[in-house]
């Protein structure tokens, strides 16, 4: 609406105009029970392609060229430190990228039920989200509930209320992963004999895996959970034909909490060569009531 009401309602705010979204509601009648929901990939982002075999030798022979130090491919060992010469002799390479990004899984569920009488109509909806991402241990699960009601107490009296409830809760990875993936040396062995994550691929001198964090479900973990609960209620009075008088409450609350875990060996440990870390975070917010005449 854009109208002197709007002015009157929101203040200075709604000068240029409001505009008001309203949720699904119940409707009068038998009861309906809907599901809607589905299932997806996720992962296939683009990435530029990683440099290997003889594209990156060729790019360290030009920075050293340009430096005066690589003339002929017989001093390519003095380009190397002796664990990269060791990984070139034996032919070990890896793409940091294709190894840190898989393919997840997305998907989406909700359940509804609505009806009721002339006087009284109720909805009631569930729903469940969860987002498994392109890196591993990079998850959400999401929950929400929502509930309706409305009741007609006369011809001219009417007033209801909402409920919505929504829990994330959701697990993240380094903020350095990919960083790392793109900008490590593709050089090396990723996994030891028995399949474990090799924390140096080029020796302590060198860079921490990129995978470090994988080694086990214990060496990094990054919670985030997070509840919000939105309460609405509303009662319209209607004297006249043509005349409605309308009042809303509504109130918010949310609660935040991170959940923190880096052991030793984990990406951001690893490189300080220091013990590990945990931290809980948590934080809560309350938005006292809004009344609207």
């Amino acid at each position: 609406m854009k109208d002197a009401s709007s002015t009157a309602i929101y203040g200075s705010q709604g000068a240029n105009g409001v505009i008001i979204v309203t949720t699904k509601r119940a409707k009068s009648g038998k009861a309906k029970i809907s599901y809607n929901g589905y299932v997806g990939m996720n992962g296939w982002a683009q990435y530029p392609k990683m440099r290997m075999g003889d594209d990156y030798i060729n790019l360290r022979r030009e920075a050293a060229k340009t430096a005066g130090q690589w003339k002929t491919p017989s001093d390519d060992q003095t380009l190397f430190t002796p664990e990269e010469w060791t990984a070139l002799q034996n032919n070990q390479w890896i793409n940091w990228v294709d190894e840190v990004i898989h393919t997840g899984i997305v998907q989406n569920h909700q359940v509804s039920m609505s009806g009721g009488t002339e006087k009284t109509t109720g909805l009631l909806s569930a729903g469940y989200y969860r987002e498994k991402g392109s890196l591993k241990d990079d998850l959400l699960d999401k929950y929400n509930i929502r509930t309706v009601i409305d009741h007609n107490f006369s011809n001219i009296f009417k007033a209801g209320a909402s409920l919505n409830l929504t829990h994330y809760n959701g697990y993240e990875r380094a903020e350095n992963v990919l960083w790392r993936a793109a900008t490590n040396e593709p050089l090396g062995r990723a996994y030891d004999d028995s399949g474990r994550v090799i924390l140096y691929p080029l020796g302590t001198a060198g860079k921490v895996s990129p995978l470090a964090d994988e080694a086990s479900e214990y060496t990094a973990k990054y919670q985030r959970l997070t509840t919000n609960v939105f309460a609405n209620g509303y009662a319209e009075l209607r004297p006249l034909k043509g005349l409605s008088l309308r009042s809303n409450l509504g109130t918010n609350f949310s609660f935040r909490r991170s959940n923190d875990f880096q052991g030793a060996q984990s990406i951001d440990r690893a490189d300080l060569n220091t013990g590990a870390i945990a931290s809980v975070l948590a934080t809560e917010k309350v938005l006292l009531p809004g009344i609207i005449f």
